[in-house]
């Protein structure tokens, strides 16, 4: 009953650090633009893009061996999890030296800068690695805390040292968020481990090979959605146009993260039910599925249609001349959250390498659909290249997912909540909104008319209500174990 007490209190702490996670990221949209100016705000995007991708090439998959088999070890033989970890830190040493050299040959008039933000991507990945050691011994509250505190301190630092130091301040506040969350993750995660160690009883390789797949799929990942910015910045000279992609790709980014919340969320239920029960698996599979569209859709084209007077009113006046270049990021999102949930049922059953490959068609595609369009003079449409590039990517995955697991009322839960978010966007278009207070408004029958428009299609009824009942009485029964621990 403790065992299970505790992993509800950690579920709980997961899902607030998740919603948080999203407060934050959405406050970093709404303040740090609206202070930089777009200029500044690409020269901010471009360094940030080329932070997030060093630190996914350096991950090396770290995070998933630790994460994997850190909870074995503490039962098999503790002392063995230092030498684990020492590995897992030493084979990122000689490719960041490799990933050094390269940087100084491409970036050799901005030299510093590079510096600078490789090093903080360093210490971002070994932040990282601390965190997983932190998750695996299931201390929950923490992990979560310290993810919040990295992003709230880049926000933080990066718009006061803007004011200090102008460019430099922003390179300055990227370098700084990561060093003070691995400073958190180390004083926290040494507490857990043995003070003294034992060789591995196998060789690392065998640990190594098992994240070798899923960190170079998630090294694609990122590259995708940050690349962009990068390629804007080589092919634009006007550094607010790179503005422009930065916030596209950042609204971008922001909506992932809550889509994929959704996702996660039923993962270790899903690795569990695989083995104990194949049609509790396909019932989860398809919640999963059709609770993602119905939060999908409606933020997508919502946000597509109210695009500009959203930007005008919380992102600031400077930026409306980018709306198209903003908007087309939006249909990338909804094919990033169809992949998804796919993603996850190949990664139960362990297809490393369709996984890899779904990325690789991704990335691949977007290359060559971008430089067409750059090619043909239409900048402004370029971003559609990520969402035709993670289209191709969807079909390709849903093929191979369809043959493993085959998910109850898949198209009906695809196109009844399309079908309700096009009709909202048709209502939401009648209007011109030229007040915040009339944004306020339209917003709201947005949602009225989309939750009717549901109930008409029948895509929600009583059995979603329930399912909504049983979740938050299991939070607030929750909250209580929480008192009596």
């Amino acid at each position: 009953m403790i065992r299970k007490h505790r992993i509800i209190k950690g579920t709980v702490f997961l899902f607030l650090g998740k919603i948080f996670t999203i407060i934050i990221e959405a406050l970093q949209i709404l303040l740090i633009p609206r202070i930089l100016g777009p200029a500044n705000m690409g020269f901010y995007a471009y360094w940030l893009s080329v932070y997030f991708i060093v630190a996914r090439i350096l991950g090396l998959g770290g995070q998933h061996i630790i994460i994997k088999y850190i909870p074995e070890l503490r039962i098999k033989n503790r002392l063995m999890i230092p030498s684990l970890i020492k590995k897992v830190i030493y084979i990122k040493l000689p490719l960041f030296f490799l990933i050094l050299g390269l940087g100084i040959l491409f970036w050799t008039n901005e030299i510093s800068y590079f510096m600078i933000i490789a090093i903080a991507s360093l210490l971002f990945s070994l932040n990282l690695a601390g965190e997983s050691i932190v998750f695996s011994y299931n201390r929950m509250g923490t992990y979560a805390l310290i993810s919040l505190i990295r992003l709230a301190t880049r926000a933080i630092l990066v718009v006061v040292l803007f004011y200090l130091f102008h460019m430099t301040g922003i390179i300055l506040g990227v370098f700084g968020a990561p060093l003070l969350a691995l400073l958190l993750s180390l004083f926290f995660s040494l507490r857990l481990l043995p003070r003294n160690h034992t060789p591995l009883d196998q060789p690392f390789r065998t640990h190594f090979t098992f994240g070798f797949w899923v960190y170079l799929s998630d090294a694609i990942q990122g590259m995708i959605v940050w690349l962009i910015i990068i390629l804007s910045r080589i092919y634009f000279e006007d550094m607010t146009i790179v503005g422009y992609f930065g916030i596209g790709a950042q609204i971008c980014f922001s909506i992932i993260i809550f889509v994929y919340f959704i996702n996660e969320s039923i993962l270790p239920s899903l690795v569990e039910f695989r083995v104990m029960d194949n049609k509790k698996l396909r019932d989860s599979v398809r919640l999963a599925w059709k609770y993602t569209n119905i939060l999908l859709f409606p933020l997508i084209f919502g946000g597509y249609v109210l695009a500009e007077p959203l930007i005008t009113f919380f992102i600031g006046r400077d930026y409306v001349p980018g709306t198209q270049i903003i908007k087309l990021f939006f249909p990338a999102v909804i094919f990033f959250g169809l992949i998804r949930l796919h993603n996850q049922i190949l990664f139960v059953y362990e297809k490393k390498i369709k996984i890899f490959l779904t990325q690789l068609i991704n990335l691949f595609i977007f290359l060559g659909v971008w430089f067409y369009l750059v090619e043909q003079g239409k900048t402004n449409y370029a971003p559609l290249s990520l969402c035709i590039g993670a289209a191709m990517a969807y079909l390709f995955i849903l093929f191979h997912s369809n043959k493993i697991v085959k998910v109850e009322n898949y198209m009906a839960n695809l196109l009844k909540p399309l079908m309700a978010a096009s009709l909202m966007a048709l209502v939401l278009n009648l209007f011109e909104v030229h007040s915040i207070i009339q944004l306020f408004l339209v917003v709201l029958l947005g949602i009225l008319s989309y939750g009717l428009l549901l109930f008409v299609f029948r895509s929600i009824g009583r059995y979603d209500f329930e399912i909504l009942k049983e979740f938050l009485k299991s939070v607030k029964i929750s909250g209580a174990e929480k008192k009596e621990l």
